[in-house]
């Protein structure tokens, strides 16, 4: 009886155990492809041009970050360069903090 009650305990630990890491392994995935702080700063003549300046420079350095993440750091000079008009194309979302 002692020996059955030590392994439901065993089993049910296992088993929470192996829950929580899912959950953990799927909440942490989320966060995978974002990238977050991308300092920028950009002139131009007026504001609207120098605003699609630093889109367009803030997703490319993103890009580039991202790629350096799911990638293993020997294969970093094998990246391919892309153009900022294709990396638009991979661009989700982005928010802007501290706009001037």
């Amino acid at each position: 009886m002692l020996q059955k009650l030590i392994f439901a305990v065993r089993v049910l630990v296992v088993t929470t155990a192996a829950t929580m890491l899912c959950i953990f392994s799927v909440l942490g995935a989320e966060d995978l492809y974002t990238i977050r702080s991308i300092d920028l700063d950009a002139t131009a003549s007026d504001s609207n041009t120098a605003r699609a300046h630093a889109i367009a420079e803030g997703q490319e350095r993103a890009f580039i970050r991202l790629l350096r993440t799911l990638t293993l750091p020997a294969d970093h000079l094998r990246i391919p360069r892309i153009g900022r008009g294709e990396i638009a194309n991979y661009v989700q979302d982005f928010e802007i903090y501290n706009e001037k």
